[in-house]
């Protein structure tokens, strides 16, 4: 997979003490295009810089997909050995629309697959249903309620 896509590794914050040992693998192993974010450097490895450098998203279970909708970009999900607790409607879950990756399918044609078959729309109606407000102007709003005095 390395020689038609980069990838960008942005391990959970408990398990950035890894990166080393995974930076070392690769650079033993001569794999390029691979790099890591390390989400302990806030300032320098932003999610958000992640997620507008990247194509597609390839996580497990987690926040993280549907904190990824905002790009209307492909979601993988790869299917772990941990059971599976997530149960929503069908209107607000993520694997309704999102390709589920197990080990033994081949990574690169279920990339592949999945880019070809990409409806961004798909992405926005979850997103919009998940999250009612997406216009950029939450930080207004606080601002507004803050200073409002209510509480």
């Amino acid at each position: 997979m390395q020689k038609e896509y980069n990838l960008i590794i942005r391990p959970h914050y408990f398990d950035r003490k890894y990166i080393p040992k995974f930076k070392l693998w690769t650079d033993l192993k001569g794999l390029k295009h691979i790099y890591f974010s390390n989400p302990a450097n806030i300032l320098s490895n932003d999610t958000m810089f992640d997620f507008a450098l990247s194509d597609m998203l390839i996580s497990d279970t987690s926040s993280i997909l549907y904190e990824y909708l905002i790009t209307q970009k492909p979601i993988i999900i790869a299917k772990t050995k941990n059971v599976d607790l997530h149960n929503m409607p069908p209107e607000l879950d993520i694997s309704t629309i999102a390709r589920r990756f197990e080990e033994k399918n081949n990574i690169l044609k279920v990339v592949e697959s999945v880019f070809s078959n990409h409806d961004p729309k798909n992405y926005n109606k979850m997103l919009h249903q998940c999250f009612y407000y997406n216009d950029g102007k939450s930080v207004e709003r606080i601002s507004d309620f803050l200073s409002s005095g209510i509480i």
